[in-house]
C-alpha cells in the first residue's frame, strides 16, 4: 500500500497515483473505465453470486468516496451481491481520515485493511513507510471507530528486528484488538 508519494521497497512496478487533487473529469474517466471492465468480466461470469469485495492494490482509500460507490454500483448492476457481503479496502494509514471513512461506509464498505507493516519508528524508516507509529495507531483509532470490522498487517522477522521487538509489537497489536491482524514474514 504505497502512497504514491513514493514506491514502496517490495513493489516493481509503475506508479501513478489519482488523488483528490486529481482533476474530476481523470477520476470520472477512472470511474467509467473500472464499470466497463466490470461489465466485461461479469459478461464472461453470469449468474453469480458475489459474497465479497476486496478494493486494494495502489492504496484505494486515496480514491473519493463516490468513486467506491460507483464501482460497488456497477458490481451490484451485473451480479447478485450476497446480502452479508463483506467489502474491504486496503487503506495507508497516511490516508486514513473519519470523513473519508465515513463516506466509505455510507457508499457499502464494511472492513478496511490498514498496511501497518510496523509499529515502531525505525522498522517503519527501514521498510520506506511513509507513516509513523504514532499515526499508524491513530489510524486503526478512525478505523475501530468508523466501521464495525477492520485489520491491519504486521511484518515479522524483519532484517535485524528482535525476538523481544517483535513481542512489543505484538503487544501493543493486542491492546488496539482488530478483527484480523495479519502477520506476514
Amino acid at each position: 500500500m504505497c502512497t504514491g508519494r513514493s514506491a514502496c521497497r517490495n513493489v516493481r512496478i509503475a506508479i501513478s497515483t489519482a488523488t483528490s487533487a486529481t482533476p474530476r473529469s481523470t477520476r470520472s474517466v477512472f470511474a467509467r473505465a473500472f464499470a466497463r471492465e466490470i461489465a466485461t468480466t461479469a459478461a464472461r461470469t453470469p449468474g453469480r453470486t458475489v459474497t465479497s469485495i476486496f478494493l486494494g492494490g495502489g492504496t484505494p482509500s486515496l480514491m473519493k468516496p463516490q468513486t467506491v460507490g460507483a464501482v460497488l454500483d456497477a458490481i451490484g448492476q451485473h451480479w447478485n451481491v450476497d446480502e452479508g457481503v463483506e467489502v474491504t479496502l486496503e487503506a495507508n494509514p497516511t490516508s486514513v481520515e473519519a470523513t473519508r471513512f465515513a463516506g466509505y461506509r455510507a457508499a457499502g464498505v464494511n472492513r478496511v485493511s490498514l498496511g501497518v507493516q510496523a509499529l515502531d519508528d525505525a522498522s517503519l524508516k527501514a521498510l520506506g513507510r511513509m507513516h509513523s507509529a504514532r499515526e499508524a495507531l491513530d489510524a486503526v483509532a478512525i478505523a475501530r471507530r468508523s466501521l464495525d470490522r477492520y485489520s491491519f498487517d504486521l511484518i515479522y522477522a524483519r532484517p535485524d528486528q528482535s525476538a523481544d521487538a517483535w513481542t512489543r509489537e505484538l503487544k501493543v497489536a493486542i491492546s488496539k484488538p482488530p478483527n484480523i491482524c495479519r502477520c506476514i514474514n
